[in-house]
């Protein structure tokens, strides 16, 4: 499962979210900036919510050790508790995010799998409150397709749509023809289902940094997740 997948599972749990939660953007390099696996401000307990989530929301909290390697994720219902190695990295462009489980190498994407790097989030903090912003996956296909940023994207869709990449061909995967056309004929159009992106951001990490630096929009502005302290954080360890 993909790192940004288990992040969200685990902090939404039971809470529905959006369909581009399959969709991918990778950063080939991390940012060059100021990093570190754990911000003084991010330990204790945050309740969490999701202002784009199309349903109504349970209440759920995590709670994050002195250190950041330890989470915990609270609902109703249960308590989870997990590892997970968190990278921050502090840029001229803002502040950015890596969630990952302990020991997790990049992910790769293409038919060969050679198109490889890390999923990164936007974040901000003011005082209290924490908000997470996903890359615009759609943006970002539509930039590298149309050559303006450098990398590899491709698109699954009910209908064919162009994709394209500025290191190899094509891509673009198409659900196979309905066996019985007369026999769908007599059922009800289905909606189109949402594109499915596959995006890799080529570059260095000076790069990275300067292209996040010049393209705010390859991230929504509407936050995914946003995390408000519920007490006081954690003690340091002894």
């Amino acid at each position: 499962m993909k790192s940004r997948d288990v992040f969200r599972a685990s902090l939404l749990l039971a809470l529905i979210v959006g369909s581009s939660a399959c969709s991918t953007t990778l950063f080939e390099s991390l940012p060059t900036g100021k990093t570190t696996t754990c911000d003084a401000a991010w330990p204790g307990r945050w309740q969490v919510t999701s202002p784009g989530s199309k349903t109504p929301e349970e209440k759920n909290w995590v709670e994050i050790n002195a250190d950041c390697t330890d989470l915990t994720f609270i609902d109703p219902e249960k308590t989870q508790h997990e590892k997970h190695a968190i990278t921050l990295v502090t840029t001229r462009a803002g502040q950015f995010l890596r969630f990952a489980n302990v020991g997790e190498k990049a992910d790769c994407i293409g038919p060969q799998s050679d198109h490889c790097g890390m999923e990164l989030m936007r974040y901000s903090r003011s005082g209290d409150e924490i908000r997470i912003y996903p890359p615009d996956h759609r943006k970002v296909h539509e930039m590298l397709a149309g050559k303006s940023l450098p990398g590899y994207t491709d698109v699954e869709n009910d209908k064919p749509m162009s994709s394209t990449s500025t290191a190899a061909a094509t891509s673009v995967k198409e659900d196979a023809p309905a066996k019985d056309a007369d026999a769908s004929a007599d059922k009800p159009a289905e909606a189109a289902k949402e594109p499915t992106f596959h995006n890799q951001i080529a570059g260095n990490a000076k790069q990275i940094a300067a292209i996040l630096k010049q393209h705010p929009e390859l991230f929504e502005t509407t936050p995914w997740l946003i995390l408000t302290r519920d007490k006081a954080p954690a003690a340091g360890k002894k």
